[in-house]
């Protein structure tokens, strides 16, 4: 979801009021022990080792939703002192219904888990935080964004809270491959702007058949090794090509946003795992906000260009498989 992070879109949709649930709905779920207390395991370079609790917590969840009346787990993640789920309610519930039986489900899971913690010997007093945050998922790109995060959790918990460092927000950078009078900000390995190794641009079309897609990708894989590349990764083409090379050991990545990147940015949780192998800088100029559209796109890539050729070169791969050096 590049447009919007999920945060901003789960703000949007928090509790939404006036929905249809006889359409069905799919729900992103959020519990947190009281009072954030680390009691289900710690986080281990990026995946998380459930303890004991963790484990019986973890089935728990399971276990509430296999049991609960048209209701689905779709996707959960246990951390050290929370709980993410994403459930669907099948249609035909008329809202005040559907909704009882989401909370009775909740209500199920918290109740179990809190007795088997009580029982283990567990402090007195809540276990769980009261209520829960959900939110509702209202298209299939939100769907996938949250699944994402789901997926990423772990991983953007260690970044957080065991390598704080690798999302600090380096300002301003200087460059010799910058213009002087451009502000430019970033995180990850901000230190591949200033590396001698020379960089190819890449703006890559929105469609390409696959077997221009695998030379294009094989192109880069002999060259990643000596050079940076630079781009949007916006488009599906320039995502793929991110994708596979994102897994090439020593391969430089640097990711350029379309817009202003302000001190409490967060990176997408796509790129997290490139930040934590040290592959992967994200970047971004000015300090005014910008709306995202084709002007911001083709802005983006005349910020690129030059960037690359100041001592590599700049690449435009179409979608019938020709390419033009720029």
């Amino acid at each position: 979801m590049p447009l919007k992070s999920v945060r901003q879109q789960l703000k949007h949709y928090h509790r939404y009021a006036g929905y249809d649930y006889a359409r069905g709905a799919s729900l992103f779920i959020s519990l947190a022990t009281e009072p954030r207390r680390r009691l289900f395991g710690d986080v281990i370079d990026g995946k998380m080792a459930l303890n004991d609790l963790g484990r019986e917590v973890d089935r728990s969840i399971s276990f509430t939703f296999s049991t609960a009346p048209d209701i689905v787990l779709c996707r959960k993640k246990v951390l050290p002192d929370h709980c993410h789920f994403r459930i669907y309610l099948k249609p035909g519930h008329a809202t005040s219904e559907a909704i009882a039986l989401i909370n009775h489900a909740i209500g199920r899971f918290k109740s179990y888990t809190t007795k088997l913690y009580h029982a283990a010997g567990g402090a007195p007093g809540p276990f769980w935080q009261e209520g829960c945050h959900d939110w509702l998922c209202m298209n299939r790109k939100m769907i996938d964004a949250v699944d994402r995060y789901i997926d990423y959790n772990a991983l953007k918990w260690f970044l957080r809270h065991k390598l704080p460092g690798a999302l600090k927000l380096y300002e301003p950078i200087f460059s010799p491959r910058f213009d002087g009078g451009d502000y430019w900000r970033g995180v990850g390995e901000v230190g591949f702007l200033g590396d001698e190794r020379p960089m190819i641009s890449f703006r890559g079309g929105h469609k390409m058949a696959s077997e221009r897609f695998a030379k294009v990708v094989e192109a880069f894989r002999r060259v990643a090794a000596d050079h940076t590349i630079i781009s949007g990764f916006i488009s599906p083409v320039e995502r793929e090509v991110y994708r596979a090379l994102s897994e090439i050991e020593g391969a430089q990545l640097v990711k350029v946003l379309p817009c202003a990147m302000y001190h409490d940015y967060q990176p997408g949780v796509e790129w997290l795992p490139a930040i934590k192998a040290r592959r992967l800088a994200i970047i971004a100029r000015g300090n005014s906000p910008s709306e995202f559209n084709r002007r911001a796109c083709l802005d983006l890539n005349a910020a690129i260009i030059p960037i690359a050729k100041q001592n590599g070169r700049a690449l435009w791969w179409q979608s019938d498989g020709r390419f033009s050096w720029l």
